[in-house]
């Protein structure tokens, strides 16, 4: 191994990272694990709605942004993982967090709803190139080596790496936006510029791949695989779901807490330490898997949801904040069990593409969800819409649940 293959081994079990089989292999998860940590930094996180108030918009304006957001995932969501399976996992993570810079850039000079639109437009093209393709291109560096049985314990530990990111840098990133919201945007931007470089100069993993094959192709394929995949079509549903009631939370909690007299400062530092919860989990999740299975954990984590969301508005903070931290620890061990599960069901070819359906549906749901919660909030309050969004999680969780019971092949057969 070169010294510069130490490094980065080095740099891997630093990080608390499992060994993998391959010196080389050890290496590449590593380097990877060095982008993800530059692409996951979240300095406007837990800033970007109080900076767009603090411009002059309303909560209707920002909704619409918001929409305009996850209209990016709807248009390029499919596309973009099929880019992904078709000419490389890399140069999609690359193009990523290039377009994020592009976005903070154009947020800097914010000064009507248009521009406002058309960042977070880019923002969300910026998503929808590294959904599916990060947990795609790890999943196969590993299925190279021989090693894709220790996925679920590389992405618990890589899922904590991240959200200790994101709980340090929306920590960071509020505190640098009680001087001025500028700092953050400014910082972020070039780091998302560094994270596509080094992108850029990963290698590409080895896979199984068609001869002759285009994203439309691949396209169609991934929506075969889900059609005869009854598990995998309820998991994409229920995923979706899950997703979209704690972004729900998750954004709005920012204007719950300023509405409820909390500064800045404090908002952005009650949301690190949430992440920091949300990183315990993942980092537990294979220890946890191995003692209780999937839907045992999922069935918790739905109501935990459902109730944070209806007492959001309500419970006085000494209450509410545990119960937040709770949920994210809980969260964080169900996110690295889903994904294991979804990329074990999921052939090669179309792994980036299938993964990237489930975020097309996911913003295909915000785009109409978020502008329509936060319209509904300023008139009749928090309470109903919250009790909406669990209702409907609920419904989702117990479709996964027929969904796996069609998955079971007959007692005769199973015999």
């Amino acid at each position: 191994m070169s010294t510069g293959q130490s490094d980065i081994a080095a740099v891997s079990t630093a990080e608390g990272l499992p060994p993998t089989g391959n010196p080389r292999t050890r290496g590449v998860v590593g380097r990877y694990a060095v982008y993800a940590a530059l692409a996951d930094v979240s300095l406007t996180g837990g800033i970007w709605m109080l900076y767009l108030q603090h411009r002059g918009f309303s909560l209707g304006q920002i909704g619409l942004a918001e929409a305009a957001f996850h209209l990016a995932p709807v248009v390029f969501e499919l596309p973009s993982g099929s880019f992904a399976d078709v000419l490389g996992r890399k140069w999609s993570l690359a193009i990523g967090p290039a377009l994020a810079a592009v976005a903070m850039l154009l947020m800097l000079r914010v000064d009507s709803v248009w521009l406002m639109v058309v960042a977070m437009f880019i923002n969300g093209s910026a998503y929808a190139f590294r959904s599916g393709a990060g947990q795609a291109y790890l999943y196969d560096t590993l299925k190279a080596d021989g090693r894709s049985g220790i996925f679920t314990k590389i992405m618990g530990r890589l899922f904590s790496l991240m959200y200790l990111i994101i709980a340090l840098t929306t920590w960071l990133g509020g505190v640098m936006a009680e001087r001025s919201f500028a700092w953050p945007y400014a910082l972020g931007a070039a780091i998302a510029i560094f994270a596509a470089v080094w992108a850029a100069l990963l290698p590409e993993p080895a896979r199984e791949r068609s001869e002759h094959r285009s994203i439309v192709r691949t396209i169609g394929e991934a929506t075969v695989v889900l059609r005869t995949h009854p598990e995998l079509r309820g998991l994409t549903a229920f995923g979706t779901a899950l997703a979209t009631a704690m972004t729900l939370i998750s954004l709005y909690s920012q204007v719950i807490y300023a509405d409820r007299g909390l500064d800045t400062g404090t908002i952005g530092f009650i949301i690190g330490i949430v992440f920091l919860f949300t990183a315990s989990g993942t980092w537990l999740a294979a220890r946890i898997s191995g003692r209780v299975s999937f839907a045992r954990w999922a069935a918790p984590t739905v109501l935990l949801v459902a109730i944070l969301g209806v007492c959001m508005a309500r419970l006085p903070f000494v209450v509410l904040i545990p119960l937040y931290f709770l949920t994210e620890f809980v969260l964080g061990v169900l996110e690295t069990m889903f994904s294991n599960r979804f990329n074990q069901d999921t052939p090669s070819e179309q792994r980036a593409t299938v993964l990237s359906i489930q975020g097309f549906l996911f913003s295909l749901t915000m785009i109409w969800a978020f502008p329509l919660f936060g319209f509904a909030a300023e008139r009749i309050g928090w309470t109903l819409p919250f009790v909406v969004s669990g209702g409907v999680l609920i419904a989702a969780w117990m479709f996964w649940l027929s969904q796996t019971r069609l998955s079971r092949p007959p007692r005769s057969q199973a015999a």
